[in-house]
């Protein structure tokens, strides 16, 4: 399980050290908190929140492509 996780988790340097962090402090991976336990699952749905407004801005050709491609 924890090798398919790995692979599916991409950081995007673009996203802040905020939302990077959530999915692995949530998964238990690193030794301490970094973020506030109430403010993970927020900092998860904001990144969720950015690739869609990033896809619809490359629908409508605003961006030539998106950020994470």
């Amino acid at each position: 399980m924890f090798l398919r996780q790995e692979r599916s988790y991409i950081p995007d340097i673009n996203d802040g050290v905020r939302v990077n962090v959530a999915p692995l402090q949530k998964a238990g991976l690193l030794a301490a908190d970094v973020i506030a336990k109430k403010d993970v699952e927020k900092a998860i749905s904001d990144r969720a929140e950015w690739r869609a407004d990033e896809r619809r801005w490359c629908r409508e050709g605003k961006l030539p492509k998106c950020g994470w491609w």
